[in-house]
């Protein structure tokens, strides 16, 4: 590596700019590129052929109602996957309320979703990462149609336009790889048809928020379709500055996502997609002084939990774009896909480090990150009792840190260049009717390179290296043509890092996961229910301390986690429908000595020390988290009232390794009517949400300056006007 220090004087704001400027030039190059390569690439695809193992996935099989999922790269019915998995529909987001990415988990018994501004921060079994830095990743991969989006701050998304969402719990090294030892949300979007469609809505609730939205699709020719959605929405917040009035919980989101879909032939399909979206949200920065430790003299600490008093606005803001292209071609017994795809993320965060009104300290990060990933995969597509899938995949990404400012002084510009490359396999095959066998290995090898400069020149140059292989074994029965039972072990491998903001250091070591599960599964109609339970061995857990300056990653020599799980659905009538799910998790560090504690100073702020973590729970991992949710529809002349009822229950957990930091139990529930007007495409709906106003933490830190806390929205009412044509 060779890297030249400018002696360029500008602003470091100046740089910055000009950075993303060049970025953003390069990007829409390199999708320009990618939209029209894929075009004649595809053309020839008709004759040298690539095609798909992963075809969209939809929520109910036509002809029995039941649920289908692509968990393993091909569609199948929910129960005959050998791996715990909780689908929500579209239907069922729209019902709870759900409008973001990070309003999930209140239909997923065991996924807890922490909230730090623009930050998506999931937790599933309780692994997880509450780290948001360049050259951190969570433990919990999220892919949207196909393609892996590594950086937390992009992951916060509207669901305007899902078709479905699964969680797979528990690591998916094999099919999904990298970086997914907590598990793997798979998001599909909508997919365009040759039936016009459009959807809007606009609604306004609590706080002045504002939301609106389109979804038009249709054909443009027989063989090609295209659509396209567009979310805006604002939202004054819920939070204060006491002494200005400032709004400190302001949200601000618009996006668009769009795709066109060529199929030429029933063997051809080819894809673009594009997306984009520029969020401001202060709702889940972590503002407000808890239990009133600050090490600040003078500060001034307001008494309600929703009124801060800051020195300035804080910043929380995310730019993210990107495209792919997917061509798919069907040999018959064969298919062949090709997947690329590019993601670009900008984002800038201002944090007031003290959470006071005394001007003491503030970090200003700016960064950026440029990714890229290929994807090819040759799977078996036919009746035949063995079922196979092979592929490669290649993943680069360059996450940047143009300028970061502590207390107004620059600190430090850095560079993490990461490459992955891996290898899978995994091969099933049905011995009959009733019993299957399935296995699965994947080889993954990562490189990272870390580069930083200060102002008096470059104080790091490293690079690491690491393999893993992650098999998976499972072994299915079905003892009736409605129930399956199975049994799975599996391994999951998370790659080391270095982190941007810190200099010097040690990259932390990779995580490896064992995990055995067993399970239970019935399925009729829209009726089923699933059972679990799950026993995790990690060795190296990579856990987030803090030290004076920056967070840092750190090792847990071990931790353990073993659990149970139960979730279904009834059909009750044709118009009365209950899904509930209960999840029961112990996560602890099982030899935890060298964790950073940060312990109470009696004149204020923390005193960091190195201490015994062991037997402690692993952080934002609730023992018990449960919920169900109720929908029955009543006929009104030749229209009809939905009524919606959704709750969630968390029995309490801690924010931090030593287990000081403590989220108290909490029940959140909403509630909604909507009315489908006779006649006309127009529904109707007044909505509810936090009903019984819960204070309850969405994000929570330690420092040695300050215990922090960011509170949930408080009880939000509102109505929403929707049409349908």
């Amino acid at each position: 590596m060779a890297h030249q220090k400018t002696g360029d004087d500008r602003s470091v704001q100046e740089r910055y700019m000009k950075s993303i400027a060049g970025l953003r030039a390069v990007g829409g190059a390199k999708l320009f590129l990618l939209a029209t390569c894929a075009i004649p690439t595809a053309v020839m695809a008709q004759t040298a052929a690539p095609a798909a193992d992963t075809p969209t996935a939809v929520q109910d099989d036509s002809d029995s109602g039941e649920i289908v999922v692509i968990a393993q790269r091909r569609e199948e019915r929910l129960r005959d996957v050998p791996i715990s998995i909780s689908v929500v529909s579209a239907a069922e987001l729209t019902g709870a309320g759900a409008t973001t990415s990070r309003d999930l988990s209140a239909l997923v018994p065991g996924l807890t979703i922490a909230s730090n501004g623009v930050y998506i921060q999931p937790t599933v079994r309780g692994i997880g990462s509450n780290l948001n830095s360049v050259g951190s990743e969570a433990a919990v991969a999220l892919y949207v149609d196909g393609v892996y989006s590594p950086n937390t701050a992009a992951n916060i998304f509207d669901l305007a336009n899902i078709q479905q969402i699964e969680v797979l719990k528990g690591p998916q090294g094999t099919l999904f790889g990298r970086n997914a030892t907590g598990g793997a949300i798979l998001v599909t979007t909508r997919n365009p048809s040759q039936k016009p469609m459009l959807r809007t809505s606009i609604g306004y609730g609590s706080f002045k928020e504002m939301r609106a939205s389109a979804y038009v699709a249709g054909p443009i020719t027989d063989s090609l379709s295209a659509d396209l959605s567009v979310v805006r929405r604002v939202d004054d917040g819920y939070a204060r500055d006491a002494l200005t009035d400032a709004r400190l919980s302001t949200y601000d989101e618009s996006s668009v996502r769009g795709k066109i879909v060529f199929q030429p032939s029933s063997a051809l399909s080819i894809t673009l997609a594009g997306d984009y979206a520029a969020v401001s949200d202060l709702s889940g920065v972590s503002n407000k002084v808890w239990n009133g430790n600050t090490s600040t003299v003078g500060a001034i600490i307001p008494t309600d939990p929703r009124e801060y008093a800051l020195s300035f606005v804080p910043i929380s803001d995310v730019e993210a774009f990107g495209g792919s292209a997917t061509v798919q071609y069907d040999f018959g017994g064969v298919r062949l896909r090709s997947l690329s795809a590019l993601r670009q993320v900008n984002q800038h965060s201002l944090t007031d480090t003290d959470r006071t009104q005394v001007a003491t300290g503030r970090s200003d990060l700016y960064a950026n990150q440029d990714s890229f990933s290929q994807e090819v995969t040759l799977a078996s597509n036919g009746t035949s009792p063995l079922s196979w899938i092979f592929g490669v995949y290649y993943f680069r990404d360059k996450g940047k840190t143009p300028t970061f400012l502590l207390n107004n002084a620059p600190f430090i510009t850095s560079v993490i260049d990461t490459r992955a490359i891996s290898g899978f396999t995994e091969i099933s095959y049905a011995f009959s009717e009733r019993l299957s066998v399935t296995a699965g290995l994947r080889y993954s090898d990562e490189t990272k390179d870390f580069d930083a400069w200060r102002t008096t020149g470059q104080v790091a140059d490293q690079s690491a290296n690491w393999g893993a292989w992650t098999p998976r074994v499972s072994v299915r029965f079905s003892p009736t043509d409605s129930t399956s039972v199975y049994a799975t072990y599996s391994e999951g491998f998370k790659s080391g890092a270095f982190l941007a903001t810190v200099v010097p250091q040690t990259p932390v070591n990779p995580e490896y996961v064992r995990a055995y599960e067993t399970g239970f599964k019935f399925a009729r109609g829209r009726n089923y229910l699933n059972l679990a339970a799950f026993y995790y061995d990690y060795d190296n857990l990579q856990v987030t301390a803090y030290q004076p300056g920056a967070a840092i990653l750190r090792n847990a020599a071990t931790a353990r986690i073993w659990g149970v799980e139960a979730e279904g659905a009834v059909a009750v009538t044709d118009a009365f429908n209950v899904r509930a799910g209960i999840a029961y998790t112990n996560a602890r560090y099982t030899d935890f000595t060298t964790a950073v504690v940060l312990i109470p100073r009696p004149t204020g702020g923390n005193l960091q020390i190195n201490g015994d973590a062991s037997g402690n729970h692993l952080i934002r991992s609730p023992e018990v988290t449960a919920n169900v949710s109720a929908n029955y529809t009543v006929p009104v002349g030749s229209g009809s009232v939905t009524l919606n009822g959704t709750a969630t229950y968390n029995s309490g957990f801690f924010w931090n390794a030593s287990n000081r930091l403590k989220q108290p139990e909490y029940v959140i529930a909403n509630a909604s009517i909507a009315w489908k007007v006779a006649n006309t495409p127009m529904t109707v709906t007044v909505w509810a949400r936090n009903l019984t106003d819960k204070l309850y933490g969405i994000f929570a830190v330690d420092t040695t300056a300050a215990d922090a806390i960011a509170y949930g929205r408080p009880r939000s009412i509102g109505a929403t006007l929707g049409f349908d044509f």
